[in-house]
């Protein structure tokens, strides 16, 4: 009973607030679309040559490959 009142107030005090926002809504987890990263072939002004994409370190074994 009193966790169905407590759920029942945080819907109401964030779900319900009856105003419009012209900002985004807040997310929780979001979406991999907007996080930082690197695309392939495109440049990054990160690094001193510009490059985005980098070489892989010297002896690293691709994911499923034995030795």
């Amino acid at each position: 009973v009193i966790f169905v009142l407590c759920m029942i107030a945080i819907v109401a005090v964030f779900g319900f607030r009856g105003q419009k926002s012209t900002q985004p809504p807040t997310e929780v987890f979001p979406d991999m679309v907007r996080q930082p990263k690197v695309r392939a072939q495109a440049p990054l002004d990160f690094f001193a040559d510009g490059r985005g994409p980098r070489l892989p370190v010297a002896g690293t074994v691709p994911v499923g490959y034995e030795m």
